[in-house]
């Protein structure tokens, strides 16, 4: 989004973004062409401070949605994202497998965002109506995919508790629930799987016209 704030006021340049294998393929679909400067002389800079979650921001936002989704599909898929990342400390998920087994039993779809395309993420995320993952950056791939009937489960480790996501879900008019693990003695969490399911259920169905 700070691309489009920048493309109203000149060209938009910025630093050479982190090495994100996804951020090539969402520019080209999102149609943001710019190219990162390390080395620059400028005549005149304009430096935007873009980290809240404005109603402007909100807006932009709305325009790389709809580039990305495209014409609305049927929402009736259940879907479990995958961290996709040893994580250490506090955000170590040690049963991560077993819940993935349990809700693939129950239906789930589930995606691992290190070993797929956008497009291929997009094909699944297009047809989500329940995102579930561990709290973390992949859950972004499905906030940029959802839309107002939608729900967004995020397992928070019990000694990291983050709600970044929820600002998203508040804009789009969709749900957004946690469930907290439980501390493990080799430190990390590992999640209740009956928590889990129990608070899928409590989310309001989606409501169709």
């Amino acid at each position: 989004p700070l691309h489009l704030l920048a493309s109203e006021y000149g060209v938009a340049v910025s630093p050479q973004p982190p090495a994100w294998p996804h951020l090539p393929e969402y520019a080209g679909m999102m149609g943001l062409d710019f190219t990162p400067t390390e080395a620059a002389r400028f005549r005149k800079l304009t430096v935007f401070a873009d980290e809240e979650y404005t109603s402007h921001k909100a807006r932009r936002i709305d325009v790389l949605r709809r580039r990305l989704i495209g014409a609305p599909v049927a929402r009736d898929r259940r879907v479990f994202i995958r961290r996709g990342s040893d994580d250490e400390g506090a955000r170590r998920f040690h049963n991560e497998e077993a819940v993935v087994e349990a809700l693939a039993k129950d239906g789930f779809d589930i995606i691992d965002p290190t070993s797929a395309t956008v497009e291929e993420i997009g094909k699944v995320m297009r047809r989500a109506d329940l995102v579930v993952g561990i709290e973390g950056s992949q859950l972004s791939h499905a906030t940029y995919f959802l839309d107002a009937g939608c729900k967004v489960l995020a397992i928070t480790p019990p000694e990291r508790y983050y709600a970044g996501h929820k600002r998203w879900t508040d804009h789009l008019g969709a749900q957004y629930g946690v469930v907290l693990g439980d501390p493990h003695a080799d430190e990390g969490f590992a999640a209740n799987i009956d928590d889990v399911r129990r608070t899928v259920d409590l989310f309001k169905p989606r409501v169709t016209a």
